[in-house]
């Protein structure tokens, strides 16, 4: 992920930056973008629980998570259809917390 970071605080307009030539790069992502955009940004990816204690893996989490849950992208077979159910199972159980 490119630098986010703003005197250490996540940059949301650096973020939308990079989500915004992700929109580009990916048309058929839009969701995705959407997603991340609603679910991750204005200081939502704080609520992530990470394993590291800073807010850009934070970020990277939720990021992640809700990437897998909507991306559009996914081949349609059993490994993918698993991964993504997994993904799912994260983002409720972090909602959870």
């Amino acid at each position: 992920m490119e630098k986010v970071l703003t005197d250490d605080e996540i940059d949301d307009d650096k973020v939308n930056k990079l989500l915004d030539q992700w929109e580009k790069d990916y048309p058929k992502e839009k969701p995705m973008v959407i997603r991340a955009r609603k679910e991750c940004l204005d200081g939502k990816y704080r609520e992530y629980i990470s394993k590291h204690d800073c807010i850009e893996s934070k970020l990277y989490d939720c990021v992640f998570v809700n990437v897998l849950v909507d991306c559009q992208s996914w081949r349609e077979d059993a490994e993918c259809a698993e991964v993504k159910e997994h993904a799912q199972k994260c983002k409720d159980a972090q909602d959870m917390e």
